[in-house]
């Protein structure tokens, strides 16, 4: 909206090489000696040429306001950013003439703080939005109050820059890093789904099925596993052995192969058994694993014996995993 009351403004116009000045200048005295007496020039006149020159050959935005929020001070920057061909026609007129309502408002609000309370803008970020022009900007922006020689706030001179091309670089590179790592979430997803594929295909032990014991005393173990530890022996066991319906893998004893007490490599006397699925073996042979017995057909099913790194004998046979 524009400003139509009884108090007067100045706007000065460098397109033009003139100022329109009314009465409100008053609060801006004119000194009455400087460095421009010694050019010839007046004070005033001489602080005039140098923000004309200063103001109208800087791509920046430069500005001032009275108390009311209305522009009294525009070089050719502002006009050309809001919208018309001379800083002329923004005599009077104020935020809520060029910018939307919502921004206007909240423009508004942050001045008064300054034309209140003295608080300073500096180096602020605005993305501003122009009715006129139906365009959009990011601006950095510094605004501060302007007081009198009592100290008096008359108003606020504040000055924009524009980084749009900048903001419009951050902007994409902060777009590329978001895509990059979504790409690298999907790719991790990825990764673990082909490794737990892989590893759902690769031949593998599942494991321990069954524990076994060599004893010298077959009958003494069934006697002590079964009145002295309270086991339950199954009704089905293979002859020679004891079988125990121990969960979750059952347990036996059963009579030796070997002398036990003349054997010096590990493993014997202790049976391990694995369950595992059919390519097993011919994955353990191919990586030239030592197969200590080959593939047979025994009680517990079809089942063959490798020694790992350390030389203790396992025993793996076929089984079904469950669901």
């Amino acid at each position: 909206m524009t400003v139509k009351d009884k108090h007067p403004v100045c706007l000065l116009d460098l397109n033009a090489n003139r100022s329109v000045v009314t009465p409100s200048l008053q609060h801006f005295p004119n000194a009455k000696s400087g460095i421009g007496e010694t050019a010839g020039l007046s004070s005033s006149a001489f602080e005039y040429t140098l923000l004309r020159v200063l103001a109208g050959n800087v791509p920046h935005r430069i500005y001032a306001k009275d108390t009311m929020g209305r522009f009294i001070f525009a070089n050719g920057a502002v006009a050309r950013g809001m919208g018309v061909s001379d800083p002329v026609e923004l005599l009077g007129k104020t935020d809520f003439d060029f910018y939307p309502l919502e921004l206007a408002t909240e423009y508004h609000r942050q001045e008064q703080a300054t034309l209140t309370y003295g608080r300073s803008i500096l180096n602020q970020e605005e993305h501003a939005k122009y009715l006129l022009l139906k365009d959009e900007a990011w601006m950095i922006t510094t605004k501060v109050a302007v007081r009198d020689e009592t100290g008096q706030i008359i108003g606020l001179v504040g000055i924009n820059y524009e980084v749009t091309t900048q903001k419009a670089a951050e902007l994409a590179l902060q777009a590329a890093h978001a895509q990059a790592a979504e790409v690298t979430v999907r790719l991790k997803a990825t990764v673990a789904r082909l490794d737990l594929e892989v590893k759902e295909r690769m031949p593998r032990l599942i494991g321990p099925d069954f524990i076994g014991i060599q004893v010298a005393d077959l009958n003494a173990a069934r006697t002590f596993y079964t009145k002295v530890v309270g086991l339950t022996v199954v009704s089905n066991g293979p002859p020679g052995a004891v079988v125990f319906d121990t969960k979750p893998i059952p347990f036996a004893v059963r009579t030796p192969v070997v002398d036990l007490h003349a054997v010096d490599t590990l493993g014997h006397g202790i049976a391990l058994w694995f369950g595992c699925d059919d390519a097993l073996h011919d994955h353990l042979a191919s990586r030239d694993v030592l197969i200590a017995s080959p593939p047979k057909d025994g009680p517990f099913g079809r089942y063959f014996a490798f020694q790992d790194p350390f030389g203790y004998t396992i025993t793996a046979h076929t089984v079904q995993e469950a669901a």
